[in-house]
């Protein structure tokens, strides 16, 4: 009986070993065959390729070139503007530092503007939000620039009264009633 049940044990063992072995080894030729080039497959007899096996086409450069930039956010003050060189220099916090920081971002008739019909409307000190791209020589091309116009508080005009409590009949303030 105990003879048994170590034959079954070990038959269980090696069961699980050999079926290991096996994943593992396919594992390792996928592996192997996946950092072949596509030449190096081709190259090889179909019978020594696995069948599961796929190599993907290698990336062109000009597919990568292709690619847009990717647009960039700054929030910030006009410090200097340039409209011959269509310029602006920005003044922003950098979080990732806490510090502040400048910007210098460029502008081209693609460039949209926000609560303003041109660089010459923007004034140093104006407060702006800018979203630009890095182009291809470096430089910070905006694509939109929103001026933000500061709220307007209106004060009340001189005819509007506001409400006054009426003198008691003592020609004197009227003063608060406490129940007690």
């Amino acid at each position: 009986m105990r003879a048994e049940k170590g034959f079954i044990l070990i038959s269980a063992f090696s069961a699980i070993f050999l079926i290991t072995g096996l994943t593992f080894a396919q594992e390792q030729a996928q592996e192997s065959a996946l950092g072949q080039t596509k030449e190096q497959v081709s190259a090889q007899p179909a019978a020594e390729v696995p069948a599961q096996v796929e190599v993907a086409p290698a990336a062109k450069p000009a597919e990568e070139a292709k690619t847009e930039p990717e647009i960039q956010w700054v929030w910030g003050e006009v410090v200097s503007t340039n409209p011959i060189n269509n310029e602006l220099l920005v003044k922003y916090v950098d979080y990732d530092t806490d510090s502040e920081k400048e910007i210098t971002i460029s502008t081209d008739d693609k460039t949209t503007y926000e609560n303003a019909k041109s660089i010459d409307e923007i004034k140093v000190g104006d407060s702006v939000s800018i979203d630009y791209e890095i182009s291809a020589d470096g430089k910070n091309l905006a694509k939109n620039i929103s001026l933000e116009k500061p709220e307007t508080i209106e004060e009340p005009s001189a005819t509007e009264t506001t409400p006054v409590e009426a003198p008691n009949e003592d020609n004197t303030a009227a003063t608060p009633q406490v129940s007690e």
